[in-house]
């Protein structure tokens, strides 16, 4: 799972060190969105708004908490990498690999497209009760595919 949204390939252990520095920050800034969504839902708990589903706020204060969890074990973990040299290098090795970056590659298009498949079928089965939700899906698999493409050729264009 960690290489899901971002696949490094650098050249040398400067470069690897710049990227896990990158990836701190990202850390950090997961945390403080988790943070800031944790405060929203507290704040809005205090308010007696006459929600739908009240406990979405509940929901929204989990996400915050998982958030910031998860924010600050990465965040920690890629500190440790920082400081430990062997770690560091070991790490630089495993992440350069050809088998593992291959693996990465091949789990994320089976993932992508169960992900698919899966909204399709939502859409299909939860549309039968509430027809905005087939919209809503069907506007995400769009999303998806237009963004892949772009990608791809961007990508084409630079490599």
């Amino acid at each position: 799972m960690r290489c899901l949204f971002w696949n490094a390939k650098p050249k040398s252990e400067a470069d690897w060190r710049r990227v896990i520095k990158f990836r701190i920050r990202v850390m950090l800034a997961i945390a403080i969105l988790g943070c800031l969504t944790l405060a929203g839902s507290l704040v809005l708990k205090q308010f007696d708004l006459p929600l739908k589903n009240p406990s979405m706020l509940d929901f929204y204060c989990g996400v915050g908490v998982g958030l910031i969890a998860v924010g600050v074990a990465l965040w920690v973990r890629l500190r440790g990498i920082l400081k430990d040299e062997n770690r560091f290098r070991a790490n630089f090795v495993e992440n350069n690999d050809e088998r593992n970056q291959a693996i990465h590659e091949k789990s994320f298009r089976t993932a992508a497209f169960i992900l698919l498949i899966t909204l399709y079928c939502v859409a299909l089965v939860g549309g039968l009760f509430y027809p905005i939700l087939v919209q809503v899906l069907s506007l995400c698999v769009c999303v998806f595919c237009i963004s892949y493409w772009i990608c791809f050729q961007i990508y084409n264009h630079q490599l």
